[in-house]
């Protein structure tokens, strides 16, 4: 429904989906999705054998990707599904034309899915570096630091709460959402050798060992949780976060903008050229110099209908 209104309107985004992940049974993420008032439940895996079967029903319901939550059961209480069936999942989703992507936020479930043979891996691991013998080469990663710092940071979004350029073009709720979520801490602070340090040190490595970078943030937006990550807003923070992490501004608005066009197959967008969308944002400042410039928005152009003006 979305991508139909989006096909039509110049005033809604645009929208790629991978549908419902891939999990266990009973374990991440089917446990935070409720069952309906039909009695329909989050389908998982038991086992290789469901690969197939999963990725085809993905496959029916328009599913534009295939997304697979890769953990180890030592992280985390719930079942998880084990190597052979990520790597069925991975062949099964090749077979189908599917490019796969892999939440994947720990060393183990880094290494797993790098050899189940995942196209993308999102996240980069907060519990240490990644193997020494784990070649950046080739990878496609989306290493989403603003939530690898909310969940080893309670005061994550300070950053973005004191920049007035950003709050300015805000709605209320979602400043809101910002502060309320500067509470709690998620289990993973707890653990054992966890530190915002990891995920920028890893970055830092993929980046200089030739790895393609993407900037994305994953989401949580539920009010009052700890570890607020809210669409929009904390892109700001990801551009920079990557920037301290030693990539060049130059290199994180392409990771921002024509790279992931690239990598997922969307060669109508992400460069200001003859020819593209004119999806264009226009800025104070120059990004290139500071990458918070994002934050002091102008203008915003969807399919060259612009949709805000200069305050």
């Amino acid at each position: 429904m979305l991508r139909g209104r989006a096909a039509t309107r110049t005033d809604e985004a645009d929208l790629r989906s991978s549908g419902l992940m891939a999990g266990a049974v009973d374990g991440w993420p089917a446990v935070i999705v409720p069952p309906d008032p039909s009695g329909w439940r989050m389908p998982g895996l038991s086992g290789p054998e469901d690969a197939e079967q999963f990725v085809a029903e993905r496959v029916r319901e328009g599913s534009d990707y295939l997304k697979v939550f890769v953990e180890n059961s030592a992280d985390v209480d719930r079942p998880v599904l084990g190597p052979e069936t990520v790597a069925a999942v991975c062949a099964a989703a090749r077979a189908h034309g599917l490019l796969t992507v892999a939440h994947a936020p720990t060393r183990w479930a880094f290494r797993t899915a790098i050899d189940a043979g995942v196209d993308v891996l999102t996240h980069v691991p907060l519990d240490g570096p990644i193997d020494d013998d784990v070649d950046p080469a080739g990878l496609v990663v989306c290493p989403t630091l603003a939530m690898m710092r909310a969940r080893a940071d309670v005061r994550s979004t300070d950053d973005l709460l004191a920049d007035t350029r950003l709050l300015a073009g805000l709605d209320a709720e979602v400043v809101a959402a910002l502060r309320a979520g500067d509470r709690g801490h998620l289990p993973v602070n707890d653990a054992p050798g966890v530190s915002y340090d990891h995920a920028a040190g890893n970055v830092a490595r993929l980046a200089e060992g030739g790895a393609v970078v993407l900037a994305g943030t994953d989401a949580n937006d539920v009010p009052g949780h700890a570890a607020a990550v809210l669409h929009g807003a904390s892109m700001h923070l990801e551009l920079e976060l990557l920037v301290r992490a030693g990539m060049t501004p130059r290199d994180v608005l392409r990771a921002a903008t024509s790279v992931p066009t690239d990598v997922f197959g969307l060669p109508d967008r992400g460069r200001i050229a003859p020819g593209q969308r004119a999806d264009l944002l226009l800025v104070a400042g120059d990004p290139l110099v500071d990458i918070t410039a994002t934050r002091d928005v102008r203008g915003v152009w969807r399919s060259g209908v612009r949709l805000s003006s200069d305050p």
